[in-house]
Parts: structure tokens; C-alpha cells; sequence
């Protein structure tokens, strides 16, 4: 073959290793072994025939991994190619922990500020507090002008029992503190307060390893606190390990509920059974959902809801019910391939619909909702078009949609405009309130509730006018009737942030959801009954 040939077919050798690829795994999927070794015989040929004869030296392990996502993304939405880096990432969050000094930072301005410290971490134990700047790890600098906040997070992580010398600067005074690196926890549950009238609510973030023993301890505070009815928040909780969202169903459910099963084509069925040792199973409970609720959220909202067991309130959640089995290959990446489905009790899917390999139309999905006002709005049609079940009691269900509340509960549209939608993109709140914070740290760490921090702010400081001012010097124009219009929704955000930096994360929850439109649905919704459709 000629010098001129062979430079004319490397995409057409490229394309052969794809089909090949596909090939092999349209193979392993159909069991057709005599098939999968002849594919698996080519596919060697062909990689044989690029190293030894290919124009250019080439990486065929570059190559390969470039491919694999490729090759997966002709399947179903949710199977995937995880590097390496993202896999450690992931793990640590499922697991529940890592190895690392035990604080929370947010990037202002290029330096990182301490705006949580974890109890009894190592940091906890060396005296760093939030409003902290960290300027050094081992005479390292940490300026985000040069590193990532991914990069910072390395620095200050390492093995059990190693010491990082940390550079922090507080109340303009420099100082080194040396912090032994200890077992971090990722906590799932970050919320759990009494909202008044004997209700508590949790709120749980992702569901992790640990998530059921952090709900029961969530759970036993609440109670100790005269807590007789429960709202559970699962907004924006996209997923994690099904067992824990399946512990978690089992406290409220009598012993041989079926809480949830699955099936595939190469995957045998498996149910999971209520125990009848629940810790709550006669508590009253109502479920707050939104169109990010996803996965083991919604398992634990659909569960409960084909049981009558719970009232779900907010809006139609995600709709991913497929269930994926990590394969991990010698680099320690995965494939994370889709080997079943989850069905409710009722028999439903919750896995909305999807065409092999548009992974845009899936994506585009959620986008397309919300364009046609489906947040804002209860969409009729689809009562009309998705696939119907019946609960326990007989009330109408959908399916292969996620999960329809029983109570439909908008977004809150009111008071935002385009002004309060630039300054809050800009990331100028998280900067003006630690500025602000850290000016007045002495006073406002005296408060010890949100609510009463709130108050005090709310009589002593304008912080929705110095809030416009500050934005208008960082070129955001003041407009003031536009601000009038969003002062109230403004006000809460930077309170809410104000706290966070001095009470950490439930300081920001307890002022943020006050005045909550779904949290007020998901009161009522205790005193309404639930009716047949």
C-alpha cells in the first residue's frame, strides 16, 4: 500500500475500532459468544495493524479511553465512562468520608474563608473558625489566582494522622496552625430543626452510606425536642445508594411492605422487604420534592406515597429509575453500566422515557419543562398521557414520569427580576456577606438562634441597600425599583449567607426556608386528606 493510502485512512481506521467497540458490547449483551470472539479477534487485527503500520506513533490507550464514553453514550442516559480522579471523588462521597482537616470553604475573592468547621475534626480540635482565611498548607500557597478549589481540597487532605501546617489569617493577625489530618465525615443530613407547632424537618442533601444513622440521630434530637409530625425535604437531592434511601423507608413502614424492587434482562429480580422494626412508623409525614429530586429520592417518595404512608408535596421529580453497576477497570475508572430498573410497589416505573443514544434529548429534558412553564404551572396533559397504578388505599399513581406530588406546589416566581437574577450570578452575595460578617463578627456571634440574628440585622443595618451600593461599585447598576420590587427575596439571601458564615450551614437553612412556599404547602398538607382520583 502506498505512503498516499495510508495517510488517507486514519479516520477510517478510527471508525472501524468504533463499530468494532460497539460490536463487542452489543455482543456481551446478547450472550452470543462465538460472535463476541470473532469482534474481539477483528478489534485485536485492527489495533494490531495501527501500531505496526499507522503513518504517526499513536497512544491506542488514549484512543481507547476517548472512546469508551463515546461507546456508552449510545446506550441509555445513565450509563457512563468515571476517569479515575472523578471515580476517588464519587466513592468518597457514597462512602460517607475521607481523610482531611474537617472544614467547609467558600472561594472569596482568591482566597479561601473557613465557613464550617466539623465537630471534633482536626481542625475543630486545632481552634480554626469559620470567617478563617486560609492563605498557606505547609508554606504552600493556596490563592485561588493559582490553584483550583479542587486543588486546595488536595492540599489539605492526606493520610490518617498527618500533620498539615496551615497559614490562616484572622482579625488581621497571621498565624500557623498546625492540624492533624483525621477521618473526615460527608455528611448527608446538614439540616434538622424544629420549624414550630411540634413539626420538625430534616433535610437530606444525597444519600450516602450513612445516611440512615445520620437520620436517626437526626430523628432522635427532633424527637427529644417534642417533635409528633415530620417533614422530610428531599429538593435538589439527585441520588446516592438506594439501600440507605431503602433503611430509611423501612422506619416507617409495617413489616412485609414491599419498599422496592428490580429487575433487567440479565438481572435477576430482587425485592426489599419492610422489617416492622421501624422507629416511625405511626409519626405523621409529609415529603417535599422538586424537579432535581432524582433516583434514591425518588424510591424513598415513591415508596412511601403507593403505600399512603406519606404525603408528597412541590413538583414532578426527575425521573431516573434505572440502576447502574459499577465495573471498575485496572486504572481504577469504572463503567457505570445500567443492568436494571426500579419498580414502586404499585408496579410503576419512575424512569421516564428516553431514545437510545440522544443523550441531548434527555438532557434537554428538564430544560424543555421548564420552558414550557411546567414548574410554574400544573401540566394537565400529563395526567392524560402517563401510565396509571393504584395505591394501597386505591388512588390513582404515574408512572415512567418520576414522581407526580399529591400536592402541587410552583416555583416562587414573585419578587425576582432580572436585576435580583444578576446580582445573585455575579457571586458578589457570598462576598459582601463575608466582608460583612467579618466586620461585625464580635457583635453578631453573641445571637445564638438564626432567627434572632435575623432580627437583629433586620433593625439595625440596611443590607439590601448596602448590598446594591457594593454591586453598583463592581459595575452592577443600581435599579431602584427593581431592587423595591426583590428587597424582600434579597434580604433573606444575604441574612441567610450572613449566618452561614457565623453559625455555619444551619444558620443559612433556618433563615433561607423561612417563608418557604413548599414547606407552608407541606404544613397544610398534615390537615388535608388525601383523596381518590
Amino acid at each position: 500500500m502506498t505512503l498516499k493510502k495510508w495517510r488517507s485512512t486514519p479516520i477510517l481506521i478510527l471508525s472501524i475500532v468504533v463499530a468494532l467497540l460497539l460490536g463487542v458490547v452489543i455482543g456481551w449483551f446478547s450472550h452470543r459468544r462465538t460472535r463476541l470472539n470473532a469482534y474481539d479477534a477483528s478489534l485485536n487485527e485492527v489495533i494490531d495493524l495501527v501500531q505496526k503500520h499507522y503513518v504517526d506513533s499513536v497512544d491506542m490507550s488514549s484512543i481507547t479511553e476517548s472512546l469508551i464514553p463515546d461507546l456508552l453514550h449510545r446506550l441509555d442516559p445513565h450509563s457512563e465512562f468515571i476517569d479515575r480522579d472523578e471515580s476517588l471523588a464519587e466513592t468518597q462521597r457514597l462512602e460517607g468520608h475521607f481523610y482531611g482537616v474537617g472544614i467547609t470553604f467558600n472561594t472569596i475573592i482568591d482566597t479561601p474563608v473557613v465557613v464550617d468547621v466539623i465537630k471534633g475534626g482536626g481542625a475543630d480540635r486545632a481552634g480554626i473558625r469559620p470567617g478563617d482565611r486560609i492563605l498557606s498548607a505547609n508554606k504552600v500557597s493556596l490563592l485561588t489566582d493559582s490553584l483550583t478549589s479542587e486543588e486546595v481540597q488536595k492540599k489539605l487532605r492526606g493520610g490518617k494522622g498527618t500533620v498539615v501546617n496551615v497559614g490562616i489569617l484572622r482579625n488581621h493577625k497571621l498565624m500557623n496552625v498546625g492540624i492533624t489530618r483525621d477521618d473526615v465525615p460527608i455528611y448527608s443530613i446538614n439540616v434538622a430543626y424544629m420549624i414550630g407547632g411540634g413539626v420538625g424537618l430534616i433535610k437530606i442533601n444525597g444519600w450516602a452510606r450513612n445516611t440512615h444513622q445520620e437520620f436517626i440521630s437526626a430523628y432522635a434530637k427532633l424527637k427529644e425536642q417534642g417533635m409528633k409530625k415530620l417533614i422530610i425535604d428531599l429538593r435538589d437531592n439527585v441520588g446516592g445508594y438506594m439501600q440507605s434511601a431503602v433503611q430509611v423507608a423501612n422506619e416507617f413502614l409495617p413489616r412485609g411492605s414491599v419498599i422496592v424492587y428490580s429487575e433487567g434482562r440479565a438481572f435477576p429480580k430482587e425485592e426489599y422487604y419492610a422489617d416492622g422494626y421501624g422507629l416511625l412508623q405511626d409519626i405523621p409525614l409529609v415529603i417535599m420534592v422538586n424537579e432535581l429530586s432524582a433516583s434514591s429520592s425518588e424510591i424513598f417518595a415513591g415508596t412511601l406515597q403507593d403505600h399512603d404512608r406519606a404525603t408528597v408535596v412541590g413538583r414532578r421529580t426527575f425521573g431516573k429509575g434505572l440502576v447502574q453497576q459499577p465495573f471498575y477497570l485496572p486504572d481504577s475508572s469504572q463503567v457505570r453500566l445500567t443492568v436494571a430498573r426500579y419498580y414502586m410497589p404499585s408496579g410503576r416505573s419512575i424512569q421516564k422515557r428516553y431514545t437510545m443514544g440522544d443523550q441531548e434529548g434527555y438532557r434537554r429534558d428538564l430544560v424543555n419543562r421548564i420552558d414550557a412553564g411546567e414548574i410554574y404551572h400544573l401540566d394537565s396533559s400529563f395526567y392524560e398521557t402517563a401510565p396509571k397504578y393504584v395505591t394501597d388505599a386505591g388512588r390513582v399513581v404515574y408512572g415512567e414520569s418520576g414522581i407526580m406530588p399529591d400536592f402541587f406546589v410552583p416555583a416562587d416566581s414573585m419578587a425576582t427580576n432580572s436585576y435580583y437574577m444578576r446580582l445573585v450570578e455575579s457571586g458578589l452575595v457570598p462576598e459582601f456577606a463575608f466582608r460583612f460578617s467579618d466586620k461585625n463578627r464580635k457583635v453578631l456571634s453573641g445571637y445564638s438562634s438564626p432567627h434572632s440574628l435575623w432580627q437583629f440585622l433586620r433593625a439595625n443595618y440596611t443590607i439590601v441597600e448596602d448590598f446594591a451600593n457594593f454591586a453598583s461599585d463592581r459595575g452592577i447598576g443600581k435599579r431602584t425599583a427593581m431592587l423595591w420590587d426583590c428587597a424582600p427575596l434579597l434580604d433573606k439571601l444575604l441574612s441567610a449567607q450572613i449566618a452561614q458564615f457565623i453559625m455555619g450551614e444551619t444558620g443559612f437553612y433556618e433563615i433561607y426556608f423561612s417563608e418557604d412556599n413548599t414547606i407552608s404547602a407541606a404544613l397544610k398538607a398534615f390537615s388535608t386528606p388525601l383523596l381518590r382520583k
